[in-house]
């Protein structure tokens, strides 16, 4: 079941447009199982719902790792990936714990999640 937002006028294109994929920030702690991420640093991610398995990412400079991105930069991100949050969408934040399998102690970190519709074409940035 997809959802319709009812958008602004002002949302142009984005207008009544189904809402396929939910963007997803999390800051990973370790990597485990994988090495991956072993520097621990906050990425986007968009989930697509539609079954794709193309789902694109954006990492922050582990540098910035005890620095959680602005409402700002997961913007920018978002469209650089070609994507914007849907109209009247709000991130809603939640804690989660890691698991002890991480060979460190268990750990809370914050997830956030927001409803994303994809850009138009001209809208991308690369």
């Amino acid at each position: 079941m997809s959802t319709v937002i009812a958008a602004p006028a002002a949302a142009g294109p984005l207008a009544a447009q189904p809402v396929r994929a939910q963007a997803i920030l999390s800051r990973v702690c370790c990597g485990w199982p994988s090495t991956a991420f072993r520097e621990g640093r906050w990425r986007l991610f968009v989930a697509c719902l539609d079954g794709s398995t193309d789902w694109p990412e954006h990492q922050w400079p582990v540098s910035r790792r005890h620095v959680i991105p602005t409402v700002a930069e997961r913007e920018k991100a978002l469209t650089a990936l070609g994507w914007a949050a849907a109209p009247d969408a709000r991130w809603q934040w939640e804690e989660d714990e890691t698991s002890a399998e991480h060979g460190h102690p268990v750990r809370v970190h914050l997830i956030a999640a927001i409803p994303v519709l994809r850009l138009p074409e001209r809208g991308r940035r690369a």
